[in-house]
Parts: C-alpha cells; sequence; structure tokens
C-alpha cells in the first residue's frame, strides 16, 4: 500500500459517539481486509483535546487498531486556546486544523484521507481506491451526509449494529 494517512479531527463526546459508531467502523473494516496490502507506510491521525485522548483511546477498534497501524494523537488545545479569541465557530477553526494537517503531512505521505465522525463508507473503499490508476494528483471521493436518525432506521431493519 502507498504512504496513507487517515485524518481525524474529533473532539467533544458527541463527536466521539458517532466516530466510534460509524466512521471508525467503516475504516476497521476497510483496514482489516486481507486484500489491502501491510500498512507499515500508513498511519492514522486523530486531533483532539487532551481530555479527549483517553476517551479515544479506550475504544476497542481503537485498541484493535493500534496493533495494526500506526495511531497518533494530537492535542489541539493551545490552538484552541490562541485561536479563541478570534471567535470562530468550529468550521473555521476545523478549516485552520485542515490547513495545518495539509501543511504538515503532504510532503510525508501519498495520500491523505479526510475522515470526519459521521462519515459512513463501504467495506472495499480503500481496496477499491488503489485499483484506480493513479494518474491524478488528487481524488475526491464524495461521502454522504450522515442524518443519523434515518441511518439507525436503516441500520435497524438490516439488522446491523453499530458498536
Amino acid at each position: 500500500m502507498d504512504k496513507n494517512v487517515f485524518y481525524f479531527p474529533i473532539w467533544g463526546d458527541n463527536y466521539i459517539k458517532l466516530f466510534n459508531n460509524y466512521a471508525l467502523n467503516c475504516l476497521y473494516r476497510n483496514l482489516i481486509n486481507k486484500n489491502i496490502d501491510n500498512l507499515i507506510n500508513s498511519k492514522i491521525e486523530i486531533w483532539t483535546f487532551k481530555q479527549d485522548i483517553k476517551k479515544i483511546k479506550s475504544l476497542p477498534l481503537i485498541k484493535k487498531l493500534i496493533k495494526k497501524i500506526e495511531i497518533n494523537f494530537e492535542s489541539i488545545d493551545v490552538l484552541h486556546k490562541n485561536l479563541s479569541k478570534f471567535n470562530l465557530n468550529k468550521y473555521q477553526f476545523l478549516s485552520i486544523l485542515q490547513k495545518i494537517f495539509i501543511n504538515s503531512h503532504s510532503y510525508k505521505f501519498e495520500y491523505l484521507w479526510f475522515i470526519y465522525p459521521d462519515f459512513i463508507f463501504s467495506d472495499n473503499l480503500i481496496k477499491n481506491f488503489f485499483k484506480l490508476k493513479k494518474n491524478y494528483d488528487a481524488y475526491f471521493i464524495p461521502v454522504p451526509q450522515l442524518i443519523e436518525e434515518k441511518v439507525i432506521k436503516e441500520f435497524n431493519k438490516k439488522n446491523f449494529k453499530p458498536s
């Protein structure tokens, strides 16, 4: 597998819950896929508040993934404190985090994956991505916006249980 970094900006109990129930499940099912080559050159970046690191590390799938792929936890407390004087909304703050992430990781990795806590995607997304011809500088993979109530209703119909 090429050098990949999977980026998760997560903070607060609600986003941790969404991450655990949706995006983390999807990523886990992709990364344990036997058709995915080793992940030695890849890693997961989780940017969060210091108080949330312990909560995220305690998630059962994180404990399993840490055995398969490097996971780095980055505290965003200092940055958040320094930017609080600008009264940024969460999307403006997220935009700054993304810029910092891109600037600090684009020279080390071939592919930057921006995955958010409420993303859901197929079990073969990553495998299928690597089947594409690699003649582009960037790939945009659309993900449907999650309306949790509707997703839970559909999951219940199909007897799929998030963590």
